[in-house]
């Protein structure tokens, strides 16, 4: 079976989404340049050949478009102008949006609402489903910065991260602000995961087989990024999407 056939549309296909980027240009040979692939290659590809990782993100790098759009066809197609990738970017940049902070506000200001903050930290625990045990106390945010970074205040929750893997994106001791109705992986962008006993924040970018690559963003401290294979996937929980953070200074 093509490991690239979307799982929504029995007509979508890896070779009919990459047609569709070829129709914006003049033709398949120029496409090959634009990419830097061969034309045989992208010929092979059109009749039905399943990519490698490699030459997929070389594809989605060139045409800005999400890698788990072009190998699946779930979830949007074109990575917006404010994220888009350099053309010469390098193995330490990644592909997914940047996070903006927010501010912890007075519980009487008109824009405020309290958010639960969870007991859990970011490194270890057994899950983030909350119950009162597990709330430590609220605070509040801003309800028009959590709309502004696509936060949904019914689902969001706050819990500590511990660690360095994620610097400089973000520091040890930083509060995370975690929508648990987003649990649908997008391509590279941060999420809370309970993986075993572990519960981690990472970047996450799909892979092409249906498994997971796990993403530190500090390359300058050992950090190793880890492959959760297709058939361990199911042993995964993406317990929501990491949309924003609060930093005590």
């Amino acid at each position: 079976m093509n490991s690239l056939q979307s799982s929504h549309s029995g007509e979508s296909t890896f070779a009919s989404r990459l047609g569709e980027l070829i129709s914006e240009h003049r033709s398949a040979n120029a496409f090959a340049k634009h990419v830097g692939i061969t034309e045989s290659l992208i010929r092979k590809y059109l009749s039905g050949g399943t990519p490698g990782l490699d030459k997929a993100v070389q594809i989605a790098r060139a045409k800005n478009v999400h890698v788990e759009w072009l190998a699946t066809g779930e979830g949007p197609r074109d990575i917006q102008p404010e994220y888009a990738i350099s053309s010469g970017g390098t193995k330490e940049e990644h592909m997914g949006p940047a996070l903006r902070q927010g501010a912890i506000l007075d519980e009487t200001s008109e824009d405020a609402i309290a958010l639960p903050r969870l007991t859990i930290e970011g490194s270890a625990g057994h899950g983030l489903i909350p119950t009162r045990e597990e709330i430590e106390d609220y605070l509040s945010v801003s309800r028009r910065y959590l709309r502004e970074v696509g936060i949904n205040p019914s689902y969001a929750h706050v819990l500590r991260l511990s660690g360095h893997s994620m610097a400089p994106t973000l520091l040890d001791k930083d509060l995370v602000i975690v929508d648990t109705s987003q649990n649908r992986v997008r391509d590279e962008e941060i999420y809370a995961l309970a993986y075993g006993d572990a519960v981690l924040i990472k970047r996450i970018r799909p892979q092409l087989d249906g498994g997971l690559k796990v993403i530190s963003d500090n390359k300058g401290g050992h950090y190793e990024d880890a492959i959760v294979p297709a058939a361990e996937r199911h042993q995964v929980r993406i317990v929501g999407r990491v949309g924003g953070f609060l930093r005590y200074i």
